[in-house]
């Protein structure tokens, strides 16, 4: 047997480790007593119902990096703190293994190393800032969401055993405590345990908890918000639908709870009493000297106007939602198909008037779109004779040209000499010539143009790009 034993050392000792492998394979299909013996040496017991620590050691070691190598030198690849890429890699081989754990019905070892997986990534994450985002993606983010896809089919598997549903549950609420989750916000572990919970406890047990942390919060303040709603649910899901509507009913002074009787409502067509509820938000968020909320509730109202044709109603509250917002496209095209015809133009001039439009912008307006829609010149070129914008400008310019050359002549020169004195750069330099161009689109331009490019060439001679820019002109 010694004999047998060193010849076969000494040839597997030069044998591929692929090869060796592709010849068991093809052995053990042909030979039955070769197979049994080789399932009963190294097939997978199954671990069903408890969470296995052999795995998460091994998880663990994914995240630790290598610091030194055989002959004591440093890696310079991981002297800067772990390589997420790396860690992801090394993980990919253990999201292999966890399918064929899954179809093995080995339970306990899937969930203990997704819980692993996420556990590492969390301490990792509190212990080391040096972990990078990649164009502002966390790198193992993909695991996290495999973690959590495993753990949820566990959840949703009726032949997982309760036991292992509920260690899972214990440790997603431990993972709910660390720091790379609570404050830095890198997976939404809270949400996972809320879903896993929906589906791994009987609906009876999680309301259950879900009250007690109601008597233990005291009811009161803004953290009880998701607790309430998920209450409801529970008790529409469980087919107890009186106890939902008094819970409605009682907690309806929560900004969520009295969207989603609104909306109830309104699904059901009972808009006076949608309306009422609305109406009592409104006037609670104003009594508080709050706005927050006030601004969706009237456009709720304006919706449930619209469905039952109010079109008085549906006017007022447009035109109060306009001004509140400061302008708004869609308020006033709304408008101006519900207000009559005949009565547009008083309508129009007041709803201006009343309107603090915004002072700041980019290159657009919603003031200035509504005088173009309006086709209201005058406004228009007020507008623009008191901004001292030429990106406005350039945008406006080409509906007054006809009408108003010189005011446009008179505003495009003076601002363009203010942004040359203050220009620096080719693309500065570039947007001065785009400037000009549109400068000989107007009557009189062309003139204009000279006048302002032998300024230029006299004043900033020693701008060499600027020159090199300008000699198309």
């Amino acid at each position: 047997m010694d004999a047998v034993r060193t010849e076969i050392n000494q040839m597997l000792a030069f044998v591929d480790g692929k090869e060796l492998i592709s010849f068991l394979q093809e052995y053990a299909v042909s030979f039955v007593e070769f197979r049994n013996a080789l399932k009963q040496r190294f097939a997978i017991k199954p671990n069903v119902d408890r969470l296995d620590t052999i795995y998460c050691g091994k998880i663990e070691k994914c995240f630790i990096p290598p610091f030194g190598n055989s002959d004591g030198r440093y890696k310079k690849r991981y002297s800067y703190g772990i390589d997420l890429e790396e860690v992801s890699n090394k993980l990919s081989v253990y999201w292999e293994k966890v399918k064929f754990l899954m179809e093995q019905q080995s339970y306990g070892d899937v969930a203990s190393i997704a819980l692993q997986v996420l556990r590492s990534t969390g301490k990792h994450f509190e212990e080391d800032w040096r972990f990078t985002y990649h164009n502002d993606y966390f790198i193992l983010t993909n695991d996290c969401c495999r973690a959590e896809e495993y753990l949820m089919a566990l959840g949703k598997d009726k032949s997982v055993p309760q036991s292992l549903k509920n260690s899972i549950l214990k440790s997603l609420e431990e993972l709910c405590s660390f720091a790379a989750y609570k404050e830095n916000y890198i997976y939404d572990i809270p949400d996972l345990k809320e879903a896993f919970e929906m589906e791994a406890l009987p609906l009876r047990k999680v309301l259950e908890r879900v009250e007690k942390e109601l008597v233990k919060k005291n009811e009161v303040g803004a953290d009880i918000e998701v607790l309430v709603m998920k209450k409801i649910d529970l008790l529409n899901r469980m087919n107890r639908s009186n106890e939902a509507e008094a819970t409605t009913l009682r907690y309806l002074f929560l900004p969520s709870v009295r969207n989603m009787r609104v909306d109830n409502l309104i699904d059901d067509e009972k808009f006076e009493e949608a309306l009422q509820v609305l109406d009592e938000g409104i006037y609670k968020e104003m009594q508080d000297g709050r706005s927050f909320y006030v601004y969706d509730w009237m456009d709720k109202k304006l919706r449930i106007y619209q469905s039952i044709q109010d079109v008085p109603n549906v006017i007022n509250t447009a035109k109060c939602l306009f001004i509140e917002k400061k302008g708004d496209l869609d308020y006033y095209r709304l408008l101006k198909q519900s207000v009559p015809a005949e009565e547009w133009g008083t309508f129009y001039n007041e709803l201006i008037t009343q309107t603090p439009f915004p002072s700041t912008y980019w290159s657009s307006s919603i003031e200035a779109d509504i005088y173009v829609e309006e086709e209201d010149r005058v406004r228009l070129v007020n507008f623009l004779r008191r901004k001292s914008s030429l990106d406005i400008l350039l945008n406006y310019s080409h509906y007054l040209k006809e009408d108003y050359p010189e005011d446009l002549l008179e505003r495009f020169s003076s601002l363009i000499q203010a942004y040359a004195d203050k220009s620096s750069d080719r693309s500065q330099y570039e947007y001065v010539a785009k400037v000009l161009r549109e400068l000989l689109k107007l009557k009189g331009g062309e003139k204009e143009v000279c006048l302002l490019v032998d300024v230029f060439r006299q004043a900033y001679k020693r701008r060499r790009a600027m020159m090199e820019i300008l000699k198309d002109f």
